[in-house]
């Protein structure tokens, strides 16, 4: 898997884009507010990591890569710990951002508030960067991001739908979350997402291990 690690960052980082991306975040993270700039970033990151996947598929580049000592099972696994790095480091370079704005008065946001508005992106992310690798190695990259849009389409207008006919009420959901103890609630939430990235993870290496190349 390091062999794979070591290709795949050097795919992502050998163009440079990377670089300018994180450098546009800081100017628009000082200039326009630093409080979205992490999850847009973390996403960027994220996007780059799954990108690597599309040049694993361009030009039959599956049979030459499990020509290899790779099974496919840990060609799967390193593409969620590849995606999952990417994604953390872009938090923290998002938090690192977050921190130089609070420390030299350019956001309102105080170092206590950091780390309780990161967490929740955390959680978030990871659950939307499972399954952006899922549906990139069950579906491929053109079947994929049409996969992509219908799902977050259909996310959309559940919520929308919940929300004019009044099915969900934020004062509800808030207050059901304020009489839960927080680390009751920390410990539900990390065993959710914990749950759910093993989940997709299984699917993605069924899914491999079915594709004919």
């Amino acid at each position: 898997m390091k062999g794979l690690l070591i290709k795949d960052l050097y795919l992502i980082f050998q163009k440079k884009t990377i670089l300018m991306y994180l450098v546009c975040c800081m100017l628009m993270g000082f200039s326009m507010g630093v409080t979205y700039i992490v999850s847009y970033l973390a996403i960027i990151m994220c996007i780059s990591g799954i990108g690597t996947i599309s040049y694993d598929e361009h030009d039959n580049g599956y049979p030459f890569l499990f020509s290899l000592p790779i099974d496919r099972k840990t060609y799967v696994r390193e593409k969620f710990v590849l995606c999952l790095f990417m994604t953390f480091v872009g938090v923290l370079f998002g938090a690192l951002i977050m921190t130089i704005a609070s420390l030299t008065g350019l956001d309102d946001l105080t170092l206590i508030d950091i780390p309780l508005y990161l967490l929740p992106i955390c959680a978030g992310l990871l659950v939307i960067c499972s399954t952006m690798i899922m549906i990139e190695i069950c579906f491929g990259a053109e079947k994929g991001r049409i996969v992509m849009m219908m799902i977050y389409g259909a996310a959309i207008f559940v919520v929308v739908l919940l929300g004019k006919t009044g099915l969900l009420k934020t004062s509800s959901i808030a207050y059901f979350i304020s009489i839960i103890p927080v680390w009751l609630l920390i410990a539900g939430i990390a065993l959710f997402i914990a749950l759910f990235v093993y989940v997709m993870y299984l699917l993605c290496v069924r899914k491999m291990e079915k594709k004919e190349f």
